[in-house]
């Protein structure tokens, strides 16, 4: 297959998403609206290093042109400690293609979750679940995996959410890759998890944070952000 042949077929695959909804009735464009990629970039004395990442808007300020977005603290690690105000630059692409810079808000190492305060409005919030699915419902992932980001698209993918796995982490037979970590997980366009890992092995053997553990960082998140 030639490079052109594959550019093609990646174009076509891109105008689908854009413009069909998923299979539960809700528009894929809705869950890219709330998408964001996480750029994360060093300064090492041998120049930058980096790594991407993904994330979803889940408050916004328009007066004070602010966002919250959340993303899996591993994305936003740095030698065990949280690159944000560590050497690092932390820069959040919005779906149009904007360039927001992105300040630690509330870290949960434990549970794989950082919320970062970001200097624009980046996206439309999500509404988190307040139920998982029954056993085996589709659900949709939307991300920036290998750091793919074409301006104005964000990858929607499809799989099955499948129970809770031994550790509390919540499972799901959806592809997934390098760069995906913090893409949101959506039932009926309600967030209902943030994957954060995969089976070594088996890559469509996906894991998210659960729902609990995202509500309960939002709980701290807004405590403090309502009081701003």
């Amino acid at each position: 297959m030639t490079a052109r042949t594959w550019i093609a077929i990646a174009t076509l695959h891109v105008a689908c998403v854009r413009n069909l909804p998923d299979s539960d009735g809700h528009d894929a464009r809705e869950m890219m609206a709330s998408t964001v990629k996480v750029e994360i970039r060093v300064k090492q004395s041998s120049g930058f290093t980096g790594m991407d990442g993904s994330g979803f808007v889940v408050a916004t300020d328009g007066h004070r042109k602010l966002s919250l977005v959340m993303t899996a603290a591993h994305v936003a690690l740095v030698n065990d400690q949280v690159a944000v105000g560590y050497a690092a630059t932390v820069v959040v692409k919005t779906l149009d293609d904007r360039s927001c810079t992105a300040a630690q808000w509330v870290v949960d190492v434990e549970h794989d979750i950082v919320i970062l305060l970001v200097d624009c409005v980046a996206g439309n919030p999500v509404t988190f679940a307040t139920t998982l699915p029954p056993q085996g419902a589709t659900v949709s992932f939307s991300g920036a995996p290998m750091g793919l980001h074409p301006r104005g698209v964000f990858w929607v993918t499809e799989g099955r959410y499948l129970g809770i796995y031994n550790d509390g982490d919540v499972a799901f037979s959806v592809p997934s890759h390098d760069g995906g970590s913090g893409s949101g997980i959506f039932y009926r366009g309600r967030v209902i998890g943030m994957f954060h890992r995969r089976d070594s092995i088996f890559e469509e053997a996906t894991f998210g944070v659960s729902l609990e553990w995202l509500r309960q960082a939002m709980d701290t998140a807004n405590s403090t952000w309502n009081s701003k």
